[in-house]
């Protein structure tokens, strides 16, 4: 068949679409606005892969706010992680000391409109109550994202557990999602029961998987000639990505 018969091959475009995670992190973003002027924190947690990284980096980036990723060498290095805040608050060359550089972010923080966002802060757990006085000192909203582990890591921290404003927790892909997805991103008509199959599939929670598994339908679909996925080639693409897992 060929496009004056009806039918053309699928492309893949990746896209993002709306969620109920991205409803959710707005609402927070709201709520944590009313506190202004009152130095606080959010935390956002879920595993690798649900959204939340790229849901508050673009956030951050329409808004004009700052979205560091917090780096493992920084594990047991203040200054490394004040030089790349003062960095990210527009300071262009940041003190070559921890009192300078903290004193420049602090300057530079007062008065901040939009919350900074520190994403991985699982990795560098030491520098919790250095966030902490930044935010009490300034009066600003700093959101910390992280995976489970950052939930244990807050708890065991009394002193930055209490100054916890807000907790959102990303859920992982619903079959609602990936219905939505293969529509606006391959043009694809995801069958009900095969966005249930790809989202309960190991993995199927991760938009990494799911984009993934994406690319292997149209190349089916293709093959079929069709826009109709269904659950049976569902299957076969997740098959297709455990064999290139284990390869």
């Amino acid at each position: 068949m060929t496009e004056k018969d009806g039918w053309t091959p699928a492309k893949f475009e990746h896209k993002r679409v709306a969620c109920q995670n991205q409803e959710n992190f707005l609402a927070m973003m709201e709520i944590l606005e009313l506190g202004a002027g009152e130095g606080r924190l959010g935390a956002i947690i879920s595993p690798a892969g649900y959204g939340k990284s790229r849901t508050t980096a673009a956030w951050a980036a329409n808004n004009g706010s700052v979205h560091l990723l917090m780096l493992p060498i920084w594990a047991t290095s203040e200054l490394g992680f004040l030089q790349a805040l003062c960095r990210e608050l527009g300071v262009l060359q940041p003190p070559a000391t921890k009192n300078g550089c903290f004193a420049e972010a602090l300057e530079r923080l007062v008065g901040q409109p939009n919350p900074v966002f520190l994403d991985e802060m699982d990795m560098t757990p030491r520098h919790l109550n250095l966030v902490r006085a930044l935010a009490e000192l300034t009066g600003a909203a700093i959101v910390l994202i992280g995976e489970e582990e950052l939930t244990a890591l807050l708890s065991q921290n009394k002193r930055v557990w209490s100054r916890v404003f807000q907790t959102m927790r990303f859920a992982p892909v619903s079959a609602k999602d990936i219905i939505t997805y293969g529509r606006e991103a391959a043009g694809l008509e995801v069958s009900p029961d095969g966005a249930v199959a790809l989202q309960s599939a190991p993995g199927g929670g991760d938009w990494r998987v799911i984009k993934r598994s994406m690319i292997d339908l149209v190349g089916l679909a293709n093959a079929k000639r069709t826009r109709q996925v269904t659950v049976e080639m569902v299957r076969q693409a997740v098959k297709m990505g455990f064999r290139g897992v284990r390869k």
